[in-house]
């Protein structure tokens, strides 16, 4: 099943969605950084990954915007 929850994370890396993943050194697990219209469009998209859709992870999605530092200065 690893496998092929390894498989959908690149699926989805392809699609510009996944833009980076790290597995944890602390516990089993991993990271993913994903860019989505919002929250709702990251839950559909994690769907079609087979331990998301089992229910076997724990989750946290967190919103996020751009950092207002890297902005235009006056």
């Amino acid at each position: 099943m690893l496998d092929e929850e390894a498989e959908g994370v690149r699926s989805l890396y392809a699609l510009g969605v996944v833009r980076a993943a790290w597995t944890r050194e602390d516990v089993l697990g991993a990271c993913l950084l994903l860019e989505t219209e919002d929250v709702e469009a990251a839950r559909t998209a994690c769907a079609a990954l087979p331990l998301y859709a089992r229910e076997m992870l724990d989750v946290q999605f967190i919103p996020m915007r751009g950092y207002r530092g890297f902005g235009q200065r006056n």
